[in-house]
């Protein structure tokens, strides 16, 4: 019993002995530095970027026109007092905004 505990007492200290330490921060500026050689050697990265970011912002904005149309659709396309031209069974709409409506 006494070489028992002796054991569980010994295990218990190497097990805390264990115990580590969390890592140290990166350096910060020695990233930044990197980050920085980078970019200037290759500025190409940047005007990707912010390509990448205009054609998403593109997109959101056609994604919203396209639920505010959706939204609107009877309204838009199935107004008794807008006048229609042409076949009213045709396969295309074309709505024309104007500012008297």
């Amino acid at each position: 019993m006494r070489a028992a505990r002796a054991a569980l007492a010994l295990l218990a200290l190497a097990a805390a002995g264990c115990a580590t330490a969390p890592p140290p921060p990166p350096p910060t500026a020695a990233i930044e530095q990197v980050v920085r050689e980078y970019l200037a050697a290759h500025p190409e990265v940047v005007v990707e970027a912010l390509r990448a970011v205009e054609e998403r912002r593109r997109a959101a904005e056609r994604d919203r026109a396209r639920a505010a149309i959706a939204a609107r659709a009877d309204e838009l396309y199935r107004d008794p007092a807008s006048p229609v031209d042409g076949n009213p069974q045709g396969d295309v709409t074309l709505v024309e905004f104007l500012d008297y409506n």
